[in-house]
């Protein structure tokens, strides 16, 4: 007997260090809706390796790499495998063997919908001075995600109530949720909004009390109250019944119906909270003709009334007695009578519909291209399906008589969908009408963009944008610069947006989003750019450095002369002026009105040395490589040198103020709005300059 045990290799027979066989997989931590790098350790290298993803769900998701040469594998794992919150866990084995250890990772919520957030319930009634039901607010992310952790404010729309938490600190627990207790002192409607004070957002939803004494008119509440189901809240009791309401004007033999089924209480009350399973029968010899939805169980969110969109199909003409009965109480049911009629336009000879039935997919276009195949047929009857006649699955019936299958990843385009029950031969001995359906997964096509203004745009101004697209889509937005625009439809094929340019010169990429109307989302990186300010060709070197700077002192302030300097490729526009208390901290700036070389800076504490240094600025905004000479002064109301009239007067620095409509020759660049304007640029410009202090 050989006894075989791990091999180990070693660095002289390969050249490289000992691999253990072993294999971990580590993931970094995301956010609902967001991609995740994930890597191998150490192990052979060029080796085809297989990452398994462990959802919350139970569901596992296989993603194939290979390893470097230093043998480590590093992915990405896909926004669309992370949209549910949770702990997941990570694997990684090559692919000749299995996993054998597992890590976790966590996804968390994302951002709060407004929309997809709660207020439960929506409506209900109470008395004056009476606790109504408790107003319980359900924080949820796009993904459906519960939020935890936030603080909920519940606001009134009339004073005097009282609100309070049932949690002190108002905080969501792990569902999502925060409830609240609500009473009003005297007969009214209040309307009550959710804040969420973590994010500054409000909720869409709304959620209303009618407070009303007991005897008081009914017509009175309900002309206070048009809008809200009566029964709903502390004055509906358990639930007695169902009706079936919402019925289309004709239902035609072979038509998908959507009908909408509402539990009521022994007073034909709406019961808001009712969150049992309803099951639905037709009752009768035609119930063979009849196509009907699975079980379900209602939840809070329906408020005692649920819709089945196109759930119900009716294959014969004829009345059809439809029961819907709680799974868990049979004495609580609801029944109606369905008169399926012959159209004008359809055959009245509609063929009897074979043993099989198949009831999901119904005919439409779907996003996924994994589809559930479910029916009836034989209890313990042998099935085969086929899809565009290919046999796809064989299964068996079980005693009841039901049948699923979930497929493969089908590519895009048409399905034919048929079942076909076979005997212990192989033969076919019965056959299920075909339901065509068209799996559509692709991304939707982008057309133009265009941008408005088309060039030379001005920073941080505000710029329009117009997407073509070529189908017609549900939502589209634009990512420039790491922030996100939602685009407008325009009704033409066309999205439409405005956003403001960054404040730098320079060309971005710009990305899109796009969801098409069966919910496939895209994004488009780096699809266009947009530029930024105008950068000729020929202009590509900076302003000369500033020469021959003097500094004269006066009170409270210094006068500056310096040299112009010449046009050398680069236009020179104005100058800057910095100054400090330090030669190393010249911390302060302004800029010059004009390209006249002189200037002054007013409001200068007497008896303090500053330092000062001038660069030129060109019509792009670049300026002097270094700064000019630093030359230093200190104010002193005795100093008795003479300046120039035009600094004496207040205009060196600024031609243009001799343009200006107010007469400023005897104020200087000292005014209020000037001395704003110096602090305002210097706060700009301290962070930019700081590469030419002298260290």
């Amino acid at each position: 007997m050989v006894s075989i045990g791990l091999v180990s290799l070693t660095a002289s027979a390969f050249g490289q260090a000992v691999v253990s066989p072993g294999v971990e997989a580590y993931a970094l931590n995301t956010i609902a809706g967001y991609s995740t790098v994930v890597r191998t350790s150490q192990t052979v290298p060029n080796a085809k390796v297989i990452f398994e993803l462990r959802k919350p769900t139970g569901e596992t998701v296989k993603i194939d790499a290979t390893t470097s040469a230093k043998g480590v594998a590093i992915t990405d794992i896909s926004d669309y495998h992370l949209k549910v919150s949770g702990q997941y866990q990570i694997a990684a084995h090559l692919e000749s063997a299995t996993a054998n250890s597992w890590n976790n990772f966590v996804v968390f919520p994302g951002k709060l919908s407004q929309s997809a957030s709660k207020i439960y319930p929506e409506n209900q009634v109470s008395s004056p001075n009476v606790k109504a039901k408790p107003i319980t607010v359900r924080l949820k992310d796009n993904f459906g995600n519960p939020i935890e952790d936030h603080q909920v404010r519940l606001i009134a729309s009339a004073p005097y109530g009282e609100i309070k938490a049932l949690d002190t600190d108002s905080l969501t627990n792990e569902n999502g949720e925060v409830s609240f207790s609500v009473t009003y002192p005297t007969q009214a409607t209040v309307t009550y909004s959710a804040y969420d004070v973590t994010e500054d957002l409000v909720l869409d939803t709304n959620a209303k009390v009618a407070y009303f004494a007991a005897g008081s008119s009914e017509v009175l509440f309900q002309s206070t109250l048009p809008s809200v189901n009566y029964a709903a809240g502390n004055s509906s009791g358990q639930v007695d019944h169902f009706k079936f309401e919402d019925f289309p004007d004709e239902i035609n033999p072979g038509q998908s119906a959507s009908l909408t089924l509402t539990a009521y209480d022994l007073n034909d009350q709406v019961v808001p909270t009712y969150a049992g399973t309803v099951r639905f029968s037709v009752l009768g010899s035609n119930s063979a003709y009849v196509s009907l939805p699975e079980d379900y169980t209602f939840e809070l969110s329906d408020q005692g009334k649920h819709t089945f969109s196109l759930a119900f199909n009716f294959q014969r003409v004829g009345q059809y007695d439809l029961k819907a009965t709680d799974v868990d109480n049979i004495a609580v049911f609801g029944e109606e009578t369905i008169d399926v009629i012959e159209s004008d336009s359809l055959s009245a000879n509609v063929p009897a519909p074979t043993g099989i039935r198949i009831t999901n997919p119904i005919a439409g276009t779907y996003s996924s291209n994994l589809q559930v195949i479910s029916g009836k047929a034989e209890p313990g009857a042998g099935l085969k399906i086929f899809d565009n006649e290919v046999e796809i699955a064989q299964l068996i019936a079980d005693i009841e008589g039901n049948f699923s299958f979930t497929t493969g990843l089908l590519v895009d385009g048409v399905h034919m969908i048929h079942v076909a029950q076979v005997d212990s031969q192989g033969g076919i001995v019965d056959v299920s009408d075909t339901v065509r359906f068209s799996v559509d997964t692709s991304a939707p096509e982008l057309g133009e963009v265009t941008f408005d203004p088309a060039a030379d745009i001005v920073p941080g101004s505000a710029v329009k944008v117009k997407l073509m697209l070529d189908e017609a889509i549900s939502q589209a937005a634009m990512i420039l610069n790491g922030n996100m625009y939602d685009l407008e439809d325009a009704g033409d094929g066309s999205y439409v947006g405005a956003f403001a340019a960054p404040m730098d010169f320079g060309e971005y990429s710009v990305d899109f989003v796009v969801t098409d109307e069966l919910g496939n989302e895209s994004k488009y990186e780096k699809y266009t750019t947009l530029k930024v300010g105008s950068f000729p060709v020929a202009m590509k070197s900076y302003p000369a450095n500033v020469q021959n700077l003097q500094a004269v002192p006066h009170d409270s302030r210094v006068s500056l002369e310096w040299s112009k300097v010449p046009d050398s490729g680069s236009s020179v526009v104005r100058y800057r002026v910095y100054y400090g208390v330090s030669p190393n901290e010249l911390v302060d700036a302004v800029d010059t009105f004009t390209t006249a070389s002189n200037w002054y800076v007013p409001n200068l504490v007497n008896g303090t040395t500053y330092y000062f240094a001038v660069v030129a600025v060109d019509s792009m905004g670049k300026t002097s490589e270094g700064f000019s000479n630093i030359v230093g002064a200190m104010p002193n109301p005795t100093v008795m040198e003479m300046p120039s009239v035009d600094i004496f007067e207040g205009s060196a620095g600024s031609d243009a103020l001799n343009a200006m409509e107010a007469d400023v020759t005897n104020v200087g660049p000292e005014a209020n709005w000037l001395v704003a304007l110096s602090a305002l640029a210097g706060y700009f410009y301290t962070i930019v300059r700081r590469r030419l202090m002298p260290r």
